[in-house]
């Protein structure tokens, strides 16, 4: 996933700029090649700076990305961001796509921006939604002076892992990729989630547990024989999946969440699954959706 070249999108905002944390993050594990691309919004066009600004702005950035040791392609295009964004990411067959959650003209009280679930929804690229801290009250900035005005949620990412799992083919696509990662990214814990929604009785609710532990095993120790970690917690839990997933990663102090866009009865992945939908909107902490069709 890393070895591959990452398209980074920017808006030039505060949360776009965090971004570089991360990127420094993923070079040590691997990461040699980003491309940095723009995308010019007749709206925020005045607001952002006119062409030539947008320029020097996304030169600027380069540079601080190429400062860091990574090769840095730049693109500016005009249109409509999640569209001009995918067809970018299908022209370059990059490997993964990094966007902000929040943008220049985000609602600071939703966990992600209308441009960041836009992009979701259309891409077919492995995609990262990376999440914020904003710490607004000044007062309590100047009592914790260790902390920044905004910071990642996760600063180690592939740290400690969810994998939500509706144990189809499709979902398994996420356990391969957490495979593409080793040798590269720190795993010290994953944990192997499904949520039984419903069921016609009890004993299907039994039946559904004893093939949903049984199914879980057998990923538990694939990842096992793979060394990718020994920590492994496999839950299977009953209710509502997207608030159990986001009710976990919180308690669990998760660092993200990876799963797939969409289910495997989708004909068309340009969608996202009502699950990985409602996750994305309503998860504080970074989400990885992985498109079925990436293996």
């Amino acid at each position: 996933m890393l070895s591959g070249q990452v398209l980074v999108a920017t808006d030039f905002s505060d949360e776009a700029n965090m971004l570089k944390e991360r990127l420094i993050e993923f070079k040590e594990a691997g990461l040699e090649k980003i491309l940095l691309a723009h995308v010019l919004e007749t709206k925020l066009t005045k607001k952002i700076g006119g062409i030539e600004e947008i320029k020097e702005k996304i030169d600027d950035l380069a540079k601080e990305y190429k400062d860091e040791g990574l090769d840095v392609e730049t693109q500016i295009l005009k249109g409509e961001p999640a569209v001009k964004l995918k067809e970018l990411a299908d022209e370059k067959n990059c490997s993964l796509m990094l966007i902000a959650s929040h943008g220049q003209s985000f609602i600071k009280n939703i966990p992600i921006g209308h441009t960041a679930y836009d992009i979701a929804r259309q891409v077919k690229t492995p995609l990262i939604i990376d999440k914020f801290t904003n710490y607004a009250d000044k007062e309590y900035l100047q009592k914790n002076k260790e902390l920044k005005s905004l910071e990642l949620i996760s600063p180690k990412i592939f740290r400690r892992l969810l994998l939500p799992l509706d144990l189809s083919s499709a979902s398994a696509k996420v356990v391969e990729m957490i495979k593409s990662l080793k040798g590269n990214a720190e795993f010290t814990k994953i944990e192997l989630l499904h949520v039984i929604e419903s069921s016609v009785d009890k004993d299907d609710l039994v039946e559904q547990k004893s093939y949903a532990e049984s199914e879980l095993n057998k990923l538990a120790d694939y990842l096992k024989k793979h060394d990718l970690t020994e920590d492994i917690e496999i839950k299977i839990e009953e209710g509502t999946a997207s608030d159990k997933i986001n009710e976990i990663a919180k308690k669990e102090k998760i660092n993200l969440i990876m799963m797939t866009k969409t289910g495997e009865n989708f004909a068309d992945n340009k969608f996202l699954g009502s699950t990985t939908d409602t996750v994305i909107k309503e998860s504080s902490i970074p989400v990885l959706t992985v498109p079925p069709s990436i293996y």
